[in-house]
């Protein structure tokens, strides 16, 4: 009786479960990363942390939550309450690292506004893809996947 207050249902209490398990599983990485953001001191540092960041975030070691991700948001395309469960989570990783980067677009080092946390719901999104390249373990593909992705991002936030 305690659960049903708590969650409603017991699809209520799978839902929150599996909320809690997508936030756990990014947050560490998106607190990694904000800490380097907000540490940098000039657009070079923050490219070189926009660079360790991303070794980081694409490590094969992270594997793990990359598919705990890819089994929560799975589950969410029949749930429509997760889905937007997963969509505050997002919302508020995202939200996290614009204010981590918001010293960079105030020196102009970066722009701000919706191409920012655009540029920052992608890599959220390709983070969690990555685990298409690890599915194949022949794969010969995986630090170019990484350098693509890591490309792109400066490009779309430093396009000079």
């Amino acid at each position: 009786p305690v659960l049903y207050r708590a969650f409603g249902s017991r699809e209520g209490l799978v839902i929150a479960a599996q909320a809690e398990r997508y936030r756990r599983s990014i947050a560490d990485i998106v607190e990694f990363l904000a800490v380097r953001f907000e540490a940098a001191a000039s657009r070079d540092d923050l490219k070189r942390s926009l660079r360790e960041a991303a070794d980081v975030a694409f490590d094969p070691a992270r594997s793990g939550p990359r598919r705990l991700r890819a089994e929560v948001v799975g589950s969410a395309v029949s749930r429509p309450d997760l889905q937007q469960q997963i969509v505050t989570v997002d919302r508020a990783m995202v939200t996290r690292l614009e204010n981590a980067l918001a010293h960079g677009v105030a020196a102009g080092w970066l722009s701000g506004g919706p191409r920012l946390r655009a540029v920052l719901m992608w890599v959220i999104g390709a983070t969690n893809g990555r685990l298409n390249v690890e599915f194949d373990p022949e794969t010969s593909i995986a630090r170019e996947w990484n350098d693509v992705a890591y490309e792109g991002v400066i490009h779309a936030l430093f396009p000079d």
